[in-house]
């Protein structure tokens, strides 16, 4: 992973322009509040917005990527203007996390879900650990589109390159997803986005009426049953 001034403004942007303003339409449906921890954090853009809701009083982070929480004290929490004091770093796996049960009113993760080669050990963890009237919000996590033969071939093809380079890149349907949460106890819904960020965002929001049988854009908001 390299750390050039290139690099981080090139991933700033990225996050900018594509992550950013996906959470902020996330915001009017969950009130964020209390304690809540982000899986899979990468470089913790998310876990620094969160930290600045004078409502939440502490965000525990986990990744796995010792680089990533390096980058992300370094650099990213400070640039997303993070209020540090009430962030906790976890540089360890998530399926095995150290709380209480029902403990949290949040967990939160941006493309991390996919990345579990045990995603039902990890959806019982995290209800595990929110309370009965927490929330789950899951950004950008890989849904297949309805129509055959492009299922098959996005199921083949999604993460061939991090694939060959040992990742976990696992994807699923609509139904394979909502099979996933109920049997975690959780009722799932599914929530469309739309960017106007880039000239090929602009176009996708022009063809919504094919998200989820030619493209899926989606954001997952899931809580306790």
């Amino acid at each position: 992973m390299g750390n050039s001034a290139k690099y981080l403004t090139s991933w700033r942007q990225h996050i900018l322009t594509y992550r950013i303003p996906i959470f902020s339409q996330t915001e009017r449906y969950i009130d964020f509040h209390g304690k809540g921890a982000e899986l899979g954090a990468g470089t913790c853009w998310l876990a620094s917005l969160l930290s600045k809701n004078p409502k939440v009083d502490h965000v525990s982070i986990f990744e796995i990527d010792s680089q990533r929480i390096k980058l992300a004290r370094t650099h990213f929490c400070r640039l997303f203007g993070a209020v540090t004091g009430k962030i906790e770093f976890f540089n360890d796996d998530f399926h095995s996390l150290p709380f209480a049960d029902a403990s949290l009113d949040f967990v939160v993760c941006d493309a991390a879900l996919h990345h579990s080669d045990r995603i039902a050990d990890l959806l019982q963890e995290i209800h595990r650990i929110l309370k009965p009237n927490g929330v789950l919000l899951a950004l950008r996590e890989p849904v297949l589109p309805s129509l055959q033969p492009l299922r098959t071939w996005k199921r083949l093809t999604f993460g061939w390159r991090e694939r060959l380079l040992g990742d976990i890149e696992k994807t699923y349907t609509k139904q394979e997803w909502l099979r996933s949460f109920g049997t975690a106890q959780f009722h799932l819904s599914f929530y469309e986005y739309f960017l106007g960020t880039t000239l090929k965002e602009r176009i996708v929001r022009c063809l919504r009426k094919w998200n989820g049988l030619l493209f899926s854009r989606y954001f997952f908001i899931a809580r306790p049953l």
